[in-house]
């Protein structure tokens, strides 16, 4: 789990989308960020905003579908 400001800490730069919001916490509330790579794998020639990811490995630990908020380059 990553709180706000988390990525920009790790000087991780935004392709698009957003870092995560402390509304982002709230209960029942499911947000994910992701990698290029992830983002071109689940959604090939898309954007990925905004998009639910029906299945997550359970390695991520994230319930349900989690909606995408923003996407990260290397």
């Amino acid at each position: 789990m990553a709180t706000p400001g988390y990525f920009r800490a790790l000087g991780a730069r935004f392709l698009s989308g957003r870092d995560f919001e402390e509304a982002d916490s709230r209960p029942g509330a499911s947000f994910v960020i992701l990698s290029e790579s992830a983002a071109r794998f689940y959604f090939p020639d898309e954007d990925p905003i905004g998009r639910t990811i029906s299945e997550l490995p359970a390695v991520f630990a994230v319930a349900g579908s989690p909606r995408v908020v923003g996407v990260v380059g290397a």
